[in-house]
């Protein structure tokens, strides 16, 4: 189940990044953002592949 969304999930946390990306002038913010959400989806691609 979670193995079937997450190109969803993956998708929404581009979606993220790239507002984040155009609303933050920061750019040390924006990645770090972007190191977070990486790190959220390899972490549910490896508890979905456990199951």
């Amino acid at each position: 189940m979670l193995k079937e969304r997450l190109p969803l999930i993956g998708a929404l946390c581009l979606l993220i990044l790239t507002i984040t990306n155009f609303t933050v002038p920061n750019e040390s913010i924006t990645g770090i953002a972007g190191i977070v959400l990486f790190i959220f989806v390899l972490i549910l691609y490896f508890i979905s592949r456990k199951k």
